[in-house]
């Protein structure tokens, strides 16, 4: 469904860019069976870009040589073309789906995501933590949190692989709101947590608390917010109330990071193959950083012109002055920077230095 601020005319073409859509009918025509002016526009499968285009074919001299201004187009592409949504569903109003117009012959405008796309398979998912130590040995309580497009059956059950995550029992005790509504089992080798309902469950948002007592530890490595290696899985069995199909692999939209790096940037003031340059370092740390301990920069390929075993210059971005929380030092032979913190710094602080261009390191060839 979409509207036009113009009024849209003959060969105006419209590009919907569906990642994961796939379609048989390669540049061929696709049937449209729905839809104000259906019969004027001609639509097209385009691979291996998962681009669908429409496009306004000549309108009757009852309709006009261009559509009006205030024409909200709705057009549905027959399912009869055989095309078919991505194997891992995707979250309401997503952004990755995306439009652009071509207006006249030569000028094509930018991509734009859609306004509302509705859900297919998991809407909301959310992987959070108490207690959220990476220590190796201290037990954590998850949290989780999600809905569905759909009912879901007691023949279907949702797969959580947890790569990473360690625990010593295989039967789990759930809590929380909608704790009565599922059982649940932690799969050790695979690293899978498999939550059954009980019963069907409507799709509403569910929040579910596997507690410390399950002995689960986080991954020693830590976690990134938002890790794309957290998926969700829609496994079925071949029973006809299953109503969203088998959805795999899809990515939890919101992870809680811990003991990571939620942000990781380096970038060189002067891009230059071969060139002395300043290294801009730029982190934050989802946990505090304590008076003596050290950040590790690995560097590889950067190479040093001077001995430099005196510390680096460390410029700070938000004081525009030299830093008097961090004291610098480059190691030749691993290729490191070492920073050392020398005031303490908060939990989710982003911090932002330059190793300065006197220290002269140079740029990998």
């Amino acid at each position: 469904e979409f509207e036009a601020n113009d009024g849209l005319q003959l060969n105006d073409q419209i590009d919907f860019q569906l990642p994961g859509v796939t379609c048989p009918a390669v540049n061929k025509s696709l049937t449209v069976i729905h839809g104000k002016y259906k019969n004027r526009f001609n639509a097209t499968w385009l691979h291996p870009n998962s681009v669908m285009v429409l496009k306004l074919g000549p309108l009757t001299a009852t309709d006009g040589l261009q559509s009006d201004t205030d024409d909200k187009w709705s057009v549905t592409v027959g399912r009869e073309n055989g095309c078919k949504l991505p194997a891992t569903g995707f979250h309401m109003n997503t952004d990755v789906f995306k439009y652009r117009i071509h207006p006249g012959p030569s000028h094509v405008g930018p991509w734009t995501s859609f306004t509302s796309t509705s859900g297919i398979g998991f809407l909301t998912s959310q992987l959070s933590f108490s207690n959220p130590v990476a220590d190796g040995s201290t037990f954590v309580e998850l949290n989780l949190k999600f809905s569905l497009s759909q009912k879901l059956y007691p023949e279907e059950g949702i797969t959580f692989y947890l790569p990473g995550f360690a625990s010593t029992q295989s039967t789990i005790t759930l809590s929380g709101a909608d704790a009565s509504h599922y059982t649940a089992a932690w799969f050790s080798t695979t690293n899978k947590l498999i939550i059954t309902p009980t019963q069907v469950v409507v799709p509403v948002v569910q929040y579910l608390t596997i507690p410390a007592s399950n002995k689960f530890l986080l991954p020693t490595a830590g976690i990134v917010e938002n890790d794309q290696s957290f998926t969700m899985s829609l496994e079925q069995s071949a029973s006809e109330t299953a109503e969203m199909g088998k959805i795999t692999g899809y990515p939890i939209r919101l992870t809680q990071p811990v003991g990571a790096f939620s942000v990781s940037q380096i970038r060189f003031s002067n891009p230059v193959a071969g060139a002395i340059s300043g290294v801009e370092i730029k982190f934050s740390l989802s946990g505090a950083i304590a008076v003596g301990e050290s950040v590790i920069v690995k560097i590889g390929r950067v190479t040093n012109t001077e001995d430099l075993t005196e510390p680096l210059n460390i410029y700070d971005f938000d004081t525009s002055a030299a830093s008097t929380v961090w004291n610098g030092v480059y190691n030749a032979l691993s290729n490191t920077i070492t920073l050392e913190c020398l005031s303490a710094v908060n939990a989710n602080t982003v911090v932002n230095v330059k190793v300065m261009d006197s220290d002269k390191l140079v740029v990998p060839v």
